[in-house]
């Protein structure tokens, strides 16, 4: 099936994606996520999933991310929810072509990367749900011209925009 352009596997119970899913070369949209509290959750992504350069839609319910997830140059939409981590990795700063980037529902998630404004395509920022996380990286005055079109900050501890923001 290397042929395979669009898994879509909501609401299954398998435990975990297998490592051959990097050998799918023509992948370019993965969902996994959970459609009830009673589905299983990915504990993590297996690496081999950075091999996938044509992915450019990657939509899961996992506790962590890879940390070469920033390999996957195609990216355009990160979509995750139930990160069970206090941080993301560094690498989703190196995703120069996301587009839409959403994290909800994480009771650890405390920080993003202090470079994400360095993701200078983001039209879309949602982080909603997250119950640690209480500010945004600042935005550095080099970086004002962002695209950024929607920002949801919906039912998170945020208290305050980023600095840079106007």
């Amino acid at each position: 099936i290397k042929s395979l352009k669009e898994l879509i596997a909501s609401g299954t119970s398998f435990p975990k994606l297998p490592d051959s899913i990097g050998d799918l070369s023509k992948l370019v949209k993965l969902k996994w996520t959970r459609c009830s509290l009673y589905d299983m959750e990915l504990e993590s992504l297996p690496n081999t999933i950075c091999n996938l350069r044509q992915l450019e839609v990657l939509i899961v319910t996992v506790k962590a991310l890879p940390d070469e997830l920033g390999n996957i140059e195609s990216l355009r939409e990160l979509n995750t929810s139930g990160i069970a981590v206090s941080k993301l990795p560094d690498t989703i700063c190196n995703l120069r072509s996301l587009e839409i980037l959403h994290i909800t529902v994480s009771e650890t998630l405390e920080r993003l990367p202090d470079q994400l404004w360095k993701l200078t395509r983001l039209l879309e920022l949602k982080v909603s749900c997250t119950s640690r996380l209480k500010k945004l990286p600042d935005i550095e005055s080099s970086q004002t011209s962002l695209p950024l079109t929607a920002l949801n900050l919906s039912y998170s501890k945020i208290t305050a925009l980023p600095s840079g923001i106007s």
